[in-house]
């Protein structure tokens, strides 16, 4: 990033008297963690030594950091505070204390510090003073994205110095906003994608960020440029964002001193931009993995005039699926809010006048002839309008993408309700222009599950579980939606609803009025025989658990085991690996060591791991990689031919069979796991070992006599896929609810 650059005049501050400097500050001095150039450009003063520098910061209340890698905006709000009154103090013992185990900020992360926890605890400054202590110019920062420690200092001071100078002003702007929009036409780079963010005060710095890199992280291969206004944040928010943009050639920070108007902001971020398309995003907003593709395409028909993708809460519910006027009403609304994500498939529409400009796909050559965002109208209605004047452009319509999604953290932008200050004739265009929409057949099945919304959820197997379960019973003509945790009260609709609770981390809390299935999944020791009470139907992966419970309980639990998803079945003409490189898949961390693993290292069997938190923990030679895609798996288990496989202990215990069993299983590989009963359901396909010694066996050339043969392994697979598919879960699961409605 390039920020322009004046050196201000101050005056120098004299340095304290000597018995006025209280000893956390020559503390900080001692551990190095005063910068008095930093300090200068942050405060626009000028000290005559690193002591009066210090003494300034400590009286300063926290309103500017002594150091470039300490970011008080990303410090704890308890240590902010007690920074209001002595600053120095706090900050060290945030520095020797919690901070020497955690990120400092964006550019500092102390766990990845070279060094002891001795080491780290014996320093004044804690990670950071003993990494100071070292560290040259051409250093990499601990967890800073490839930066080095100089060149972070010099963006970061040049940063500082912009902020310090760039005092609030108020008046009329020097350029009208508009016509900066209009004159940014000529040299936009064919094919290029510029995301749009407006810094906004209800959105935090670090929410922010968070948006950014998501961007980032979800477009690989896109010519692409974030452009981040940030107009008028406080000085501390300013640098955090500015430390958090480093680094990354294809974001660009523009810094204005002035809070402005959301329309403005995103104007002059227009201005700023140079693709031939623009995304405008709020702040906060969090682009998934695949979202790009599928939206741009639209855009290829000269009919679409932008496109919106589905905007969704962080619980993964409906935030905007477009715009509509509802049938009576005077003002529009959001399409579909509330509802499951599903629904934007099934219930979206087509043909949109206007949609959120929250997250909004439009050719820059429109937004340039349009002349932006109007500025003159009220939040709500500039999005509006800009919207209706697009269709007034040239014929066509918004469309909505539901397969790109994009969590928003933060307060939905309003839509106008009244005419307000004359701009009734808003509403009178937009009258008759909503889009037609039409509800599924088939009954209405909520999957109730406790992964949470967004990316991160996504990657856990609940959601994979779940998704297959929908996929089954979509096939079977039922309109099925997935509800995570935290939006349970997303109650089903339709009187024949059916709301199926596959109990897994979350209790279960059955929805009044409807058809309520449980289906425990795992976590056998969690459940309390009073969440069953009220349900029609109760089934659980496990028949030794299933009649423990049915006994404890006092009422029918039927066994309906896990299930493998025949969609991500691979080829059976491909070969089947030989299991000489045994593989395993998935995570570990302090409450999980994977015992299976660290049995098959002990007894030296060349076992290939892919999954997070293994690095330091493996020899060299046995990890593979952090994460494999859920679509990829099966495939990956027929490469290798044998798979190794774990249970949580009261899964173990209780005859919960992993749905990673019945996978491989169909994928035709053959699989150990450690102990645990009714492993005699997949034919002998799948050993358990209860020793290391035995695990090494079931490994090796010589172990293969435990399984039956190549051809018979072949049948189970087949056999497997059948019984115990997704398709069949469906059919089972729909003929017990036909069976409740009939009773």
């Amino acid at each position: 990033m390039k920020f322009p650059r004046r050196r201000p005049a101050p005056d120098a501050a004299e340095p304290p008297p000597r018995e006025a400097v209280a000893g956390p500050v020559r503390r900080l001095v001692a551990a190095g963690l005063v910068d008095r150039a930093f300090c200068e450009a942050s405060s626009g003063q000028a000290f005559a030594s690193d002591l009066a520098a210090a003494q300034a910061f400590d009286g300063s209340g926290g309103r500017w950091s002594p150091h470039p890698l300490v970011d008080l905006g990303s410090l704890p709000a308890r240590v902010r505070t007690r920074l209001e009154e002595r600053a120095a103090g706090p900050l060290l013992r945030h520095l020797e204390g919690p901070g020497s185990r955690r990120r400092l900020g964006p550019l500092f992360d102390a766990r990845a510090v070279s060094g002891t926890d001795e080491e780290r605890a014996a320093h004044p400054g804690g990670s950071l003073g003993l990494f100071l202590a070292t560290a040259r110019a051409e250093t990499p920062l601990p967890g800073g994205r490839g930066l080095t420690w100089g060149r972070a200092r010099d963006l970061l001071l040049e940063h500082a110095r912009v902020v310090q100078e760039q005092r609030p002003v108020a008046g009329p702007l020097a350029a009208e906003p508009r016509d900066a929009v209009r004159r940014s036409g000529l040299g936009r780079a064919p094919g290029r994608l510029s995301v749009l963010v407006a810094v906004d005060d209800e959105v935090g710095p670090a929410a922010t960020l968070n948006g950014v890199a998501a961007v980032l992280r979800s477009s690989p291969g896109v010519d692409l440029e974030v452009v981040v206004l940030d107009h008028g944040s406080p000085p501390l928010a300013a640098m955090t964002l500015a430390a958090g943009l480093l680094g990354d050639d294809r974001v660009r920070l523009v810094r204005l001193p002035r809070r402005l108007d959301r329309a403005s902001a995103r104007d002059l971020a227009v201005a700023a931009s140079t693709g031939e398309h623009v995304l405008l995003l709020a702040p906060g907003s969090e682009p998934r993995p695949g979202w790009w593709e599928p939206l741009v395409a639209h855009l290829a028909d000269p009919l679409v005039l932008g496109v919106q993708p589905l905007l969704l809460e962080p619980d993964d519910t409906i935030r905007s699926a477009g715009t509509v006027l509802v049938d009576g009403s005077d003002a529009p609304r959001h399409h579909l809010v509330g509802h499951p994500l599903e629904d934007a498939r099934t219930r979206g529409g087509t043909g949109f006048a206007a949609v959120s400009t929250e997250a909004l796909l439009l050719r820059a050559e429109d937004v340039v002839a349009l002349g932006g965002l109007d500025p003159r109208l009220p939040d709500g209605h500039a999005d509006l309008d800009l919207c209706l004047r697009a269709g007034e452009l040239r014929a066509g319509h918004f469309a909505v993408e539901p397969s790109s999604l994009v969590t928003r953290h933060g307060p939905a932008t309003p839509l106008p309700t009244l005419p307000v200050d004359g701009h009734g004739p808003l509403l009178e265009r937009w009258r008759g222009r909503s889009p037609s929409a039409q509800a599924p057949d088939g009954r209405r099945w909520a999957l109730t599950i406790a992964a949470p919304g967004g990316e991160k959820g996504d990657r856990w197997g609940d959601v994979h579980f779940a998704r297959s379960l929908a996929r089954a019973l979509a096939a079977r003509g039922q309109d099925p939606v997935l509800v995570r945790h935290g939006a349970q009260d997303v109650a089903p609709a339709g009187p024949d609803a059916v709301a199926l609770h596959l109990r897994g981390l979350d209790p279960v809390r059955p929805v009044d009025g409807r058809v309520n299935v449980v289906w425990v999944i795992s976590h056998p020791e969690d459940v309390d025989p009073e969440e069953l009470v009220g349900v029609d139907r109760v089934f659980a992966a496990s028949s030794m658990w299933a009649r423990e419970m049915s006994h404890r309980s006092g009422r029918p639990v039927e066994p309906l085991l896990q299930a493998t998803d025949l969609a991500l079945r691979p080829d059976r003409s491909s070969p089947v690996g030989d299991g000489s490189r045994p593989l395993f898949v998935g995570n570990t961390h302090a409450g999980r060591p994977r015992r299976i693993v660290l049995d098959a290292v002990a007894a030296g069997v060349p076992v290939e791991v892919h999954g997070p938190g293994w690095e330091g923990v493996l020899p060299d030679g046995h990890l593979r990689s952090a994460y494999v895609a859920n679509d990829a798996l099966m495939a990956l288990y027929r490469r290798h031919g044998l798979v190794l496989a774990d249970h949580w202990g009261d899964m173990a215990t209780h005859g919960f069979l992993a749905n990673r069993l019945f996978d491989a299983v169909a994928a035709g590989a053959r699989v150990v796991c450690d102990d645990v009963p009714g492993t005699e359901a997949l034919e002998g396909a799948v050993q358990v070992y209860r020793t290391p010694d035995e695990l090494a066996f079931l490994c090796s050339p010589a172990g293969r006599s435990r399984w039956p043969s190549d051809e018979e392994m072949a049948a189970i697979a087949d056999r497997v896929a059948v019984a115990h598919s997704f398709d069949r879960r469906a059919e089972q699961l729909a003929d017990a609810v036909t069976a409740l409605r009939r009773a």
